[in-house]
């Protein structure tokens, strides 16, 4: 028998009854974090030969114990099993019902009151901050998709052609969204004085937005998310180890697609993944729009008159 993990998700009573996108995004930066990797290792026995231990990696175990085992579990299975339960609630609905006694003295039943509040209080303080809680800030949830994509084109490339390098402006190509300066470019464009600012600045995006998403997932694997600042692991990208991750999480998500094929129940991934796709191109033509604006204002004659 199937199980419908949706409606599943739907009856829980959970501060997120659904998924969001920034869920998926964590999830997805867990995935390939080097220290994540670390401690699913050590957690699960595996040997730590030759791999540098982060100094801090109690935190990352602490992460593992609520986050869990993620690899080669898909997104929904993951959020029905413990991913609901781990987030602190953007607007928290914790309520408490006290039954009062009315025989008691006015003074006993304000101490009562008071004593229930101060350990509902206390509870609700201690839940909250065992939870992860997501950064407000200026990221973007276009910027982290692009920097995801930009680490998996970079494993299926050498993975593919390991005797081979594949420049970055051609991986930013592959892609095939993030910059501008695709639209000049592709596969087959040979080198030209024309397209050689846009093969430098293509490479300089992809070589800084791959190590970026390093420091996005090693942040991720300490709770602290999103975030870009700089963690001190010396723990870089392993090609082999993400290059596994990535096909048994395919791997992974065809079987769930094929499993629930027959109740067609959307897979959150891709739906997550297109979503962004489409935000990405929108953006990508409003600033088009406002680009041809611009040249058509600076390029239009002057009135001798003005």
């Amino acid at each position: 028998m199937k199980r419908n993990y949706l409606k599943q998700l739907e009856i829980s009573n959970e501060a997120y009854l659904q998924p969001e996108i920034e869920h998926f995004l964590f999830y997805q930066f867990l995935l390939i974090s080097p220290s994540y990797l670390v401690a699913h290792k050590i957690r699960t026995g595996k040997s730590l030969k030759k791999i540098s231990v982060p100094e801090d990696i109690e935190d990352v175990l602490d992460l593992y114990d609520r986050v869990g085992d993620i690899y080669g579990l898909v997104f929904e299975k993951w959020w029905q099993k413990s991913g609901s339960q781990i987030f602190s609630p953007k607007k928290s609905k914790d309520k408490i019902s006290i039954t009062l006694d009315l025989t008691k003295s006015k003074s006993t039943l304000i101490g009562v009151v008071s004593k229930v509040i101060d350990n509902a209080l206390s509870s609700a303080k201690l839940k909250n901050d065992s939870r992860i809680k997501f950064l407000v800030n200026k990221v973007r949830d276009t910027s982290l998709f692009i920097r995801l994509r930009i680490v998996e084109e970079k494993v299926r490339s050498i993975s593919e052609h390991p005797d081979q390098k594949t420049p970055n402006w051609q991986i930013a190509v592959n892609i095939g969204f993030g910059s501008k300066h695709l639209e000049k470019l592709n596969l087959t464009t040979k080198r030209s004085g024309k397209n050689e600012s846009n093969r430098n600045y293509l490479g300089m995006f992809v070589s800084k937005n791959y190590k970026e998403a390093l420091h996005f997932s090693e942040n991720a694997a300490r709770g602290i998310f999103p975030s870009n600042k700089v963690v001190s692991t010396h723990l870089e990208f392993s090609i082999p180890d993400l290059a596994r991750i990535i096909e048994k999480q395919s791997r992974a998500e065809i079987i769930f697609m094929s499993d629930n094929a027959v109740e067609d129940i959307p897979n959150k991934s891709w739906e997550y993944s297109n979503a962004i796709i489409k935000k990405i191109n929108k953006n990508r033509r409003k600033e088009r729009r406002i680009l041809e604006k611009a040249e058509k204002l600076i390029n239009k004659p002057r009135s001798p008159f003005k």
